[in-house]
């Protein structure tokens, strides 16, 4: 998804070393589901009947394993561009210009740690922004849950929420990624399940309900907004948590707003899939429609601009620049709308509704208050 502030990439520890990416033999009959099963963050040990078990051992901040001398587990990966099918890889047969090599394949959109020194390469303006996001995520505990995460693209956010112990993953997004399906998973030995799904198209059944939601720098590309928002609320848990990263407009601070413009007529005028821009109080009035609590707020950059004292001169210089930014947007066409957002983290807790109540029924089902009342 364009723009997709969630993106790219926390970096991880450097003790972070490299994982599993191999093709099994053509006498390798073991199933994909068998292999998934050994995660990478478990040492292997043979027990006195020939069979396999597993121990936790030290991880990175991550959870990422570090090369250990241990038995090599062979996993059954998805095609890899130009690794022949019939050899197998792991963590001490892949050297650096294997991988390199295996990553050029792609268009990587979130930057990913994969070694010590190799990352994915992906969009980096849209670093920070995750981080904020990862930074709220990391504040959860994600052990036994079952996450969701919204618009996943290349599972930056999904990695993460595993290897800090969350008991199922499901990523969503409508271009599914083939770097994450065809070389990330696998390299990872991941059970992260990605599925390419429109978000109105999710339902409760799709996979159940879940404890975590993770919704980053999708929402203002919604051309649905609050169609989408009630899709998210229908397959959360009472209790479960919502962490939304996106653009806020700061316009009409003191009412509840959403700013929809289309074409080149919002802020990022370069990208006409950017449609919706709430305010703070827009999108805090309207999760509280939806049964939700707002926890948490934290903007990416501080606006001390109309704090008293605070860098008068700063202050200024910023007021200018932004006047004259007005002023070349006025000549052109654009409306005395204030078009300055800031990307933001809300950290919501779903605390329920009523189904019965005569709002509720107004809005999603049926009534009969005109019935009663004229």
């Amino acid at each position: 998804m364009a723009h997709r502030g969630t993106a790219a990439a926390a970096t991880t520890s450097a003790s972070m070393r490299r994982s599993t990416v191999m093709r099994s033999r053509a006498t390798d009959r073991r199933s994909a589901s068998e292999c998934q099963g050994k995660r990478p963050d478990q040492a292997v040990k043979h027990r006195s009947d020939g069979r396999e078990c597993r121990e936790p051992s030290t991880l990175s901040h991550l959870g990422f394993q570090p090369v250990q001398k241990t038995p090599t587990i062979h996993v059954i990966s998805g095609f890899i561009w130009g690794i022949p099918a019939d050899r197998i890889w792991s963590s001490t047969m892949m050297d650096k210009n294997e991988i390199l090599e295996a990553i050029a394949r792609y268009k990587f959109y979130h930057i990913i740690q994969l070694t010590d020194t190799i990352t994915t390469p992906g969009w980096a303006d849209g670093v920070q922004a995750q981080n904020l996001c990862l930074k709220h995520l990391e504040s959860l505990d994600l052990r036994g849950k079952h996450v969701l995460d919204i618009g996943c693209r290349d599972g930056l956010f999904s990695f993460k929420a595993e290897r800090m112990g969350a008991d199922e993953v499901v990523g969503i997004d409508n271009d599914l990624s083939e770097p994450a399906t065809q070389f990330l998973i696998p390299f990872f030995n991941s059970k992260v399940q990605m599925r390419q799904l429109n978000l109105y198209d999710l339902q409760p059944d799709t996979f159940g309900l879940f404890d975590i939601v993770i919704f980053p720098g999708v929402l203002y590309h919604l051309r649905y907004p609050f169609w989408g928002l009630k899709v998210i609320r229908d397959v959360m848990k009472g209790g479960s948590h919502l962490l939304i990263e996106t653009p806020i407009w700061h316009g009409e601070p003191d009412k509840a707003m959403l700013f929809c413009p289309i074409d080149s007529e919002g802020p990022y005028a370069s990208d006409p899939t950017s449609c919706t821009f709430f305010n703070e109080k827009g999108l805090v009035d309207t999760m509280k429609s939806l049964g939700f609590e707002t926890v948490n707020i934290e903007y990416l950059t501080k606006n001390t601009e109309n704090r008293a004292g605070a860098h008068p001169i700063k202050g200024f210089v910023q007021r200018k620049i932004k006047q004259v930014i007005k002023d070349v947007l006025l000549k052109k066409g654009f409306t005395k709308s204030n078009l300055a957002i800031d990307r933001c983290v809300f950290h919501l807790i779903y605390r329920g509704y009523d189904q019965d109540s005569p709002i509720i029924k107004y809005w999603e089902k049926k009534h009969d208050f005109h019935t009663k009342h004229g």
